[in-house]
Parts: C-alpha cells; structure tokens; sequence
C-alpha cells in the first residue's frame, strides 16, 4: 500500500481520491488473524512454501530484498526462512503494521514510506516484490512499478504477483469488498501493456484459490478448533487439486518477472 498521493491534472481526481482513501482506510491497521493464519495454518503455509520454492532461484546469499507493500511482513517471513543470510527490507504506508512488523520479525528492516516515491538510492536492492499491491494502488500503477524497478540492481529482478478478474472467486470477492476491485485492471492484457516498458515474462502463479479462500473466511484458531477444520481444509484442498488436474489452465494469479537492465 501506499500512502495518499493524487495528480490534480486528472480529470477523475474524485474517484481516485475516493479510491485512496477507502484503501487507506482498510488496510491501516494490523491483520493479526491473516498474518497468523499465514504463518500457522498448514494448507496455507504449504502454499506459501511453494511460491517461496519458486521464488528462491532468484535469492542468493547476502543478496538486499525488498518488499513493497510489506503489510504485516508474513511474505518477507517466509523468504527469510528460505534465505536466512539476505538482507531484508519492508516498504508499507502503515505505521501500525511496521511496527508489528519490527516487534514479530525483528531481524526485518521496516521502512514507513510511499511506494510512488521510495526513500532508497537507485539500484539498492538485489530483488523487488510487489504481492497484491498493484490492484491496490491503480491510481498510481506506472509510478509504483517505476520506483520498484528504480531502486533494484542492474541484473537483479522485479516480481510481481497479481490476482486475475476472470477468476470466479476473485469476481466474488471484487463484488463483495469494494477493495478488491482494482484487480479489474489486472488482466493479462493490462498487465503486458503496464511492463512493455521492461523486459519481462509472465506465468501462472496459482491455479486456484479455494484453499486461500477458505481460510480468508474461517481463518485457522487456536486450540481444538483447529483439529476440526482439518477435514473441511483437507476436503477443500482434494477438490482444488482436482479441479486444477481438470482444468489445466485455469490461474486466479499470475507472477511478473522483471529483468532489470
């Protein structure tokens, strides 16, 4: 997320205000359930370890990695796991999840700042995320994706990750959370036309997310209540395997490499 920053020669400097500050707004505090269904809850976590299996061929040792849009830090978690000898940076608009960020992963550097306008020096970073933040500033896309690219080494890699409108599930979530929207302009063709600037390949991320939905909704609790959701994850999870064995090419994400020259 970034924090509120308009260009007044928009016409639809309203809307975009609007847009802004209902962003802000939802995701100013701490989500204490997500980051922590992210980091216990075995369905999601095997999730998680997959991407971070993808992602690692980019990582090496004592290599600097930001995230931007960091939120509670869960993504910067798993990466650190995978290459415990890199160097961490978090970037997020939320005081409040920074410093969550500095209590829980005190090994982390967490930065307070705009992703339009990052307070690094140009080519700092060996490697650049961005996770389901672009849908969430489409106000300022180019300019994230520009400072993004700015602040990462010659030879390193910008990776984006980004929820795709044609999925049914992310159509529901669009409908039923006003935040979510954004991901309209996330289509493959929109995507390709944000990074024609950069040398850049696209692939499937995930296939589908009914385990992720699952546990956006019923989250992963404490004591005994987790030992009877097993069985509705691990049914939820059969049938997702299923489905994406059926429909081979189905993805409701999709991941942006970015060959920094």
């Amino acid at each position: 997320m970034i924090r509120l920053r308009l260009n007044k020669n928009k016409a639809n400097e309203h809307d975009i205000h609007e847009c802004a500050v209902s962003q802000i707004k939802f995701h100013n505090k701490v989500d204490y359930s997500r980051f922590y269904n992210r980091l216990r809850n075995p369905f999601v976590k095997a999730k998680e370890l997959k991407l971070v299996a993808r992602l690692k061929v980019f990582l090496k040792k004592n290599y600097e990695i930001l995230e931007v849009g960091c939120g509670e830090g869960s993504n910067l978690y798993y990466l650190n796991n995978c290459h415990p000898d890199a160097n961490f940076t978090g970037v997020d608009f939320s005081k409040e999840k920074i410093s969550f960020m500095g209590r829980i992963l005190s090994q982390m550097k967490g930065v307070v700042a705009d992703a339009t306008m990052l307070p690094f020096a140009a080519q700092t970073y060996d490697f650049t995320l961005m996770r389901d933040l672009l849908h969430h500033v489409n106000w300022a896309r180019a300019d994230v994706l520009r400072e993004a690219v700015r602040v990462t080494k010659i030879g390193g890699h910008v990776v984006i990750i980004e929820s795709q409108p044609d999925s049914i599930l992310n159509k529901l979530f669009m409908l039923f959370f006003p935040e979510e929207r954004g991901m309209k302009d996330s289509t493959i063709e929109k995507l390709r036309k944000l990074c024609s600037g950069y040398s850049y390949r696209i692939e499937t991320c995930e296939k589908l997310y009914l385990v992720r939905a699952c546990s956006f909704f019923l989250g992963w609790p404490k004591g005994i209540g987790r030992f009877l959701l097993y069985p509705v994850y691990g049914v939820v999870a059969l049938v997702e395997d299923i489905i994406g064995k059926i429909r081979p090419s189905c993805r409701t994400n999709v991941i942006i490499i970015i060959d920094v020259q």
